[in-house]
């Protein structure tokens, strides 16, 4: 066995020794710090190195397609030929800002360039030396047929599939025009967002949602009201990456969901304007802009929009406890509303085509008002009604959030040779208020007037630094480091009205802080061997979090130091077949809010709360994948298992009065065995096709106070998209998923499932697009759950948001909208191996 391996296997066995053994936390934490002073050196070395070193010089042509006015032109074919003999060498596509790159060997060729609505060129004379041969910028002429509309063919599928990741390009999934963050990543392979607005990958909640590639206090992981407010109009396209390599933070059970929002570097003025309509009440709109002169491109985002909601929900609870008998149903009615706003704008400062400085900052203000009625039939053993019982909330949250980013890019003489330094800075303060009425019916109680308020802000800096040096034609090494600093602030008081006198409640009145500082480094070596493609990479991190009750005094101080190893293995079976397997350690820290002692007060017969106790799971997560590219499409399909350690999950408990508690804590170890199908195919010219298959079993093996929370189940999900070009400016979209029923640790869940249906129409000479679409069109997205504990039985069953039709317009200014298909031919490299 190579010793590199060998080394992997090895800091594995010590970091997972460390979770259950004390005497290895010491050798530990000197071997992470140790790791972390061996790269910071590493680093330094390296970047004292002659940037014109010539073993960095590659035997290649670059070069920049563009326009007649010197606009980039993405994704057009590339094919270089031998002089001699006029056979085939390689070739390409440009990237989005036109740019190619194709290693060459020493010689003579010429190169043919082929772009739907553009004349063929082609360039003849390229000499290639021992060195990179820059051609500059090539100007391609549109086809005479097409100057008066001029439409890019080449437009990127709704779907890339690649061995490591999925790629959901926003712009062409016509149902999440005027939606938001939310809408969109239950569009996703995989990926389902439930009633209440919560993330899950393959399953599992424990997913961590990064923005432009970086933690952001815009959009945050576990927050669903945080994704609702990101404007769909904001994004450019949506990264899911199940099996992150080494260069990743360490954070998150089954992977990352990356949200990339949308800034151009296109010369001149160029943006677009998106308005939208819907019902129930959803009106916004959207501008996005870019301005590109010389060596200074600015751009601008921002997003309105003003919603209100109607949902709820019913649930039937039955107590057979030693000494007595009884029932109630209980029946929800809420309205959800807000006004939201968020604003992005920045610069990028071009030193040199290779040197970038890049400043943005975002805002983005909430404020949120929701109401709802929560009655309560109380019935005896005989099912007759003794009481009713209603409880009025009346609620409004207003959410202020700032960012500051400051990022340079730094490529030297190779195209892979790159540098890149990120500061990030956010704040955010969060008020909340309530007031709540509870009255009986029968005045078989005397009436109650409480009302809480909730005020949390939260600060978070982060710095990173980022590195790679190729060493070879495909070898590639990588390190980094990152800081990470947050702190957060909640503070949280109930009252209660008593004979005209307002009395803070002691059991819900304390204020609680989280202090979490996390030091990482990394580092990454990968080559190609022929056929075969390898990958190591070893992350070490240190966490160091404390969480505090103010007024009660208490402390909880939690310091672990971890190493986390990636490998990763590829075997090319042709050019269009590629196997690759992986493995990766992760962590899954508590979110802060899984750490409050209290959670919510709306339901007074139903209490949510948290618990400061809780520890990280840590999972090891192995994958093999298989990557087919068909003429028309491509084909990823794959298994996957994931063992977890501490896996934490709510437990519901019932008292003699028949409330309920429901909190988190460290209930098992957890096996979870998968199979996943991801398929992109054109089944005609006017026909795509997109769609996914997960089936999963898990065993869960845990207890809690004595009981047993086993589990052995089988759950699956499943997501298909079509889209039907019915004329030249006419589309047509449907989309279908659905979550099939599943047991839980304490009871079962149903199946869930709903269509989505879309259609777009160009207007305006094809510079403006309308869409129609109806989200849930039948109405069926209700989460249905049993659960079964010692002495009661309930049923619940809840809708977040019914159904909504949407009408939304967009027009573009100074951009070419994109036309035509690529098979699906959207590349297949290894985002986790980083070639």
């Amino acid at each position: 066995m190579p010793q590199f391996i060998k080394n992997i296997k090895i800091s594995c066995s010590l970091s997972l020794k460390a979770i259950f053994d004390p005497q290895m936390q010491m050798y530990v934490s000197y071997m992470t710090k140790s790791a972390i002073l061996i790269i910071l050196l590493a680093l330094s070395s390296l970047l004292a190195a002659q940037p014109d070193n010539p073993k960095m010089k590659r035997s290649a042509i670059a070069g920049r397609i563009v326009d007649e006015y010197q606009n980039p032109i993405p994704y057009a074919t590339i094919a270089i030929y031998k002089t001699a003999d006029s056979s085939l060498v390689d070739g390409g596509t440009s990237d989005d800002e036109g740019r190619f790159f194709v290693p060459l060997p020493p010689g003579k060729y010429y190169m043919a360039i082929r772009m739907i609505s553009f004349n063929d060129t082609v360039i003849s004379g390229i000499e290639v030396g021992n060195e990179l041969l820059r051609l500059g910028n090539i100007p391609l002429r549109a086809s005479a047929q097409n100057l008066e509309e001029v439409q890019i063919s080449g437009q990127r599928n709704q779907m890339e599939l690649k061995l490591d990741k999925r790629v959901f390009n926003v712009g062409q999934d016509l149902s999440s025009k005027g939606t938001s963050a939310s809408e969109i990543l239950d569009n996703l392979p995989s990926v389902n967002v439930d009633v209440e607005g919560n993330v899950s990958l393959r399953g599992s909640g424990n997913v961590i949602i990064l923005v432009d590639g970086k933690p952001s206090a815009i959009v945050r992981s576990g927050d669903p009201q945080s994704l609702r407010q990101l404007r769909s109009e904001m994004i450019e396209k949506i990264e899911v990456i199940t099996n992150p390599s080494a260069r990743y933070d360490a954070e998150g059970e089954v992977g990352i969901i990356n949200i990339i929002l949308k800034k151009k570097k296109q010369s001149g003025f160029n943006g677009s304007v998106d308005v939208n309509a819907g019902y129930p009440l959803n009106e916004g709109a959207a501008l996005n802009f870019n301005y590109r002169k010389s060596k200074v491109n600015f751009f601008l985002s921002e997003g309105f929009n003003v919603s209100r909601f109607p949902g709820g929900g019913h649930s039937t609870q039955t107590f057979n406890l030693p000494d007595t008998s009884f029932s109630y149903i209980r029946d929800r009615v809420h309205s959800r509303g807000d006004l939201s706003n968020t604003l992005r704008l920045g610069m990028d400062l071009f030193f040199t085509p290779k040197d970038v400085l890049t400043l943005s900052g975002t805002y983005q203000y909430a404020d949120g008002k929701n109401y709802s009625t929560v009655t309560y039939y109380d019935l005896n053993a005989a099912g007759d009604t003794m009481d009713t019982v209603i409880r009025d909330e009346d609620e409004r949250e207003i959410e202020n959030n700032v960012e500051f980013n400051l990022r340079f890019d730094k490529q030297f003489d190779s195209k892979e040779h790159k540098l890149t330094f990120d500061v990030r800075y956010s704040l955010r303060d969060d008020a909340e208020e309530s007031n709540y009425n509870e009255r009986s019916v029968g005045a078989m109680t005397l009436p109650i007037l409480q009302r809480s308020v909730n005020a949390e802000n939260r600060s978070m800096l982060q710095a990173q630094l980022d590195y790679v040096y190729p060493f070879s034609k495909d070898g590639k090494f990588e390190t980094g480091v990152k800081v990470s600093a947050r702190d957060v602030l909640n503070d949280y008081t109930v009252e209660e009205d008593k004979n005209g006198q307002w009395e803070v409640l002691s059991l819900y009145d304390n204020t609680f802080r989280y202090d979490e500082n996390i030091f990482a480094a990394y580092v990454m070596l990968g080559n190609k061997y022929g056929k075969v493609s390898l990958q190591g990479g070893l992350r070490a991190e240190y966490s160091d979090i404390t969480t505090t009750l103010v007024k009660t005094n208490e402390h909880n101080v939690q310091q672990y130091p971890n190493l986390f190893p990636s490998f990763f293995l590829g075997y090319e079976l042709s050019k269009e077949k590629t196997l690759q397997m992986s493995y990766s350690r992760r962590i899954s820290r508590p979110h802060f809010w899984y750490l409050l002692p209290f959670f919510t007060f709306s339901d007074s017969r139903n209490f949510f709360s948290g618990n400061p106790n809780l520890r990280p799971e840590f999972t090891n997560s192995f994958e093999v994948n298989y990557l087919q590219y068909l003429e028309k499409g491509s084909i990823v399909t794959g298994f996957y298992f994931r063992h977890r350690s501490d896996v934490i999950d709510r437990i519901t408990t019932v008292d003699s009065t028949g409330f309920t508690r429901m909190f988190p804590v460290n209930l098992a170890t957890e096996k979870n065995y998968g199979y996943e199908l991801s398929v992109n195919y054109d089944i005609r010219s006017w026909w795509d096709f997109n769609g996914s298959f997960n089936f999963y079993k898990v065993i869960t093996e845990g207890s809690y106070e004595d009981r047993i929370y086993d589990r052995n189940t089988f759950a699956w999900t499943t997501r298909a998209s079509t889209k039907i070009t019915i004329a030249k400016k006419l589309s047509t979209q449907a989309t279908f998923r659905y979550r099939g029923p599943q047991e839980t640790t304490q009871g079962r869940m149903k199946g869930i499932g709903s269509l989505d249906l879309a259609a777009s129409m160009d207007v305006l000479k094809g510079k403006g697009t309308l869409v129609f679409s109806v989200r849930d069109v039948f109405n069926t997205r209700k989460r249905r759950v049993y659960i079964e504990g010692p002495g009661y039985t309930s049923y619940h069953e809840f809708q977040w948001r019914s159904r909504i039709a949407l009408l939304s317009f967009n027009y573009r200014i100074n951009q070419k909208k994109r036309r035509g298909r690529n098979g699906g031919f959207n590349g297949g490299g290894f985002e986790g191996m980083g070639m």
